[in-house]
C-alpha cells in the first residue's frame, strides 16, 4: 500500500483511491451521521438514498483494492433479511415495508464490500471520526445558543439533533470504535483519550439515562476485554459480577430507579410493553410485517394506540418485542441467533488478536444490544448499519478461532484468509 502511495508515477487522486483506506474511512465517516440527519438536513434525503450513495461509494472507493478476506455471512442474518423482505407481502404498507427492507440490504452489502476490501482499519476509523466530529459540533452549538441546543429548551444537552436521546444514541454507538483505535505511542494516546472523555462527557450531558447504561455497558465490557486477553477468567469474573450486580438492582428496583430518576414503568416503557406484547400475540409466528418504523395505520400500531388511550408510538423501545411484533416468534428467534452468531465469532476474535481493532466488533454489538432494552437500537438505520459492520468485522476476525460447530453458523462464500494482521 505505501509503494503505491509514494509511486510518483501515478496522479494523487488515482494513488489516494487505490490504498481505498481514508476514503472508505471518509466514506464510512459520512455515511454513520447522514443516517440519523442531523436538525439543519432533516427531511432533506431519504434513507434509501444514503444507502444507495453508500453502495455505490463502497463499490468505487474499494475498487482498486484486492479482496483481504471474504467475510463470511451468518446464516441466521441471512434469514433475516429474507425474513424482511418476505413481511412486505403481508404487511399493511407493503411499499414502505420494501423500500425500508432495500435499504438495509444496501447498507449491509455496502458493509460487506467495505470489510472483503479495505478491511477493519478504515471502519473503525471513519465511525471515530463522525462520533467526535458531532460531539465537538453540539458542544460549539451549545456555547453559541445553549437554550437551542438543549432538550425543551431547559435541561439534557440535544446538540444537533431535536431529541437529547438521539445524540445520546449517536455517541454511545460511536463510544466503541473510539475504545478501539490502534494507538502505536503514548503520545498518540494522549489525543484518543481526550476524543474518548469528550464523547463521554457530552453523552452524559444528554441526561439520558438510557445512554448512561449504555456508555457504562461499554467501558465496562472494554475493560473486561482487555483483561480477558490476559487472564482467561477475566471474562466469567466479569460475568458473575454483572449478574451480582443485576440481581442486586432488581432486588433493589425501586432505589435503582429513584437513583437514574425514572418512574416504576420506566417513564411509561412497560405500559407500552405489555401493549405491545399482547398486538403481537395476535400474529405470533410472523408477525404484521417489518418496517424501520410502525405506520399509524398499522395493525398493531393501532392496536397499541388503543390500548395506550390513544397514544401512538412508532416502534416498541425494546427491540426483542419489535421483532416478535412485526416478524413474529420467527424473527425474534433469528435476530438472537445472529446476535449470539456475531457475538460467539467477535469474542474469539478479541481474544485472539492482538490489535485493539480487534476489540470494536464485540464492544459495538454490546452497545446495540444494551441500548435496545429500552430504546430502538438495530432497527434504527444507523444501528443497522453499525450492526451489519460489526457482524461481518466479527466474522472475519474469529473465522479461525472458533470451533467446528461455531462455523456451521456462517456461510463463507469463498475460503476467509486471517486478515486481522493487516487491518
Amino acid at each position: 500500500m505505501s509503494e503505491v502511495v509514494a509511486n510518483p508515477e501515478l496522479p494523487l487522486a488515482e494513488r489516494l483511491l487505490r490504498t481505498a483506506i481514508w476514503p472508505t474511512a471518509l466514506l464510512v465517516s459520512l455515511t454513520y451521521a447522514a443516517l440519523i440527519p442531523p436538525r439543519a438536513v432533516d427531511g432533506r434525503y431519504s434513507i434509501l438514498e444514503v444507502s444507495l450513495v453508500f453502495f455505490a461509494g463502497a463499490l468505487l472507493v474499494t475498487s482498486r483494492r484486492r479482496t483481504q478476506a471474504i467475510p463470511a455471512i451468518p446464516i441466521a442474518f441471512g434469514l433475516l433479511m429474507l425474513a424482511m423482505f418476505a413481511s412486505t407481502s403481508w404487511s399493511v404498507e407493503s411499499w414502505t415495508a420494501l423500500r425500508d427492507a432495500s435499504s438495509y440490504l444496501l447498507l449491509a452489502g455496502g458493509a460487506w464490500v467495505v470489510l472483503a476490501r479495505a478491511g477493519l482499519r478504515p471502519v473503525v476509523w471513519g465511525v471515530a471520526t463522525s462520533t467526535v466530529a458531532i460531539a465537538l459540533i453540539s458542544v460549539v452549538y451549545w456555547a453559541f445558543d445553549p437554550i437551542g441546543a438543549s432538550f425543551a429548551g431547559v435541561s439534557g444537552l440535544q446538540g444537533v439533533y431535536g431529541n437529547r436521546n438521539t445524540l445520546g444514541f449517536v455517541l454511545a454507538g460511536g463510544l466503541p470504535a473510539l475504545l478501539a483505535l490502534p494507538v502505536r505511542s503514548w503520545r498518540s494516546r494522549i489525543p484518543q483519550a481526550f476524543a474518548i472523555s469528550l464523547v463521554v462527557a457530552v453523552a452524559l450531558a444528554t441526561t439520558s439515562q438510557t445512554t448512561l447504561v449504555t456508555v457504562g455497558g461499554v467501558l465496562a465490557s472494554c475493560l473486561a476485554l482487555v483483561a480477558w486477553r490476559r487472564f482467561r477468567w477475566a471474562l466469567a469474573a466479569f460475568g458473575a459480577v454483572a449478574a451480582i450486580g443485576a440481581i442486586t438492582a432488581v432486588a433493589n428496583l425501586d432505589r435503582v430507579l429513584d437513583l437514574v430518576g425514572k418512574s416504576s414503568t420506566l417513564n411509561g416503557r412497560t405500559d407500552i410493553w405489555g401493549a405491545v406484547f399482547a398486538a403481537g400475540i395476535e400474529s405470533p409466528v410472523i408477525g404484521f410485517g417489518w418496517s424501520r418504523s410502525w405506520s399509524p395505520v398499522s395493525t398493531h400500531s393501532v392496536a397499541v394506540a388503543e390500548a395506550l388511550d390513544g397514544q401512538v408510538v412508532y416502534h416498541a423501545h425494546n427491540e426483542l418485542l419489535n421483532w416478535f411484533v412485526t416478524l413474529g416468534a420467527v424473527g425474534l428467534l433469528l435476530f438472537i441467533v445472529t446476535a449470539a452468531t456475531a457475538l460467539l465469532f467477535a469474542l474469539a476474535g478479541a481474544r485472539a488478536r492482538t490489535s485493539t481493532l480487534a476489540l470494536w466488533p464485540a464492544l459495538a454489538i454490546v452497545a446495540i444490544l444494551v441500548r435496545g432494552l429500552t430504546e430502538i437500537s438495530e432497527t434504527n438505520a444507523q444501528g443497522w448499519f453499525t450492526l451489519s459492520l460489526a457482524i461481518f468485522a466479527a466474522t472475519t476476525i474469529g473465522i479461525d478461532s472458533v470451533s467446528r460447530t461455531g462455523r456451521q453458523l456462517v456461510w463463507r462464500p469463498a475460503r476467509s484468509v486471517p486478515a486481522a494482521g493487516r487491518q
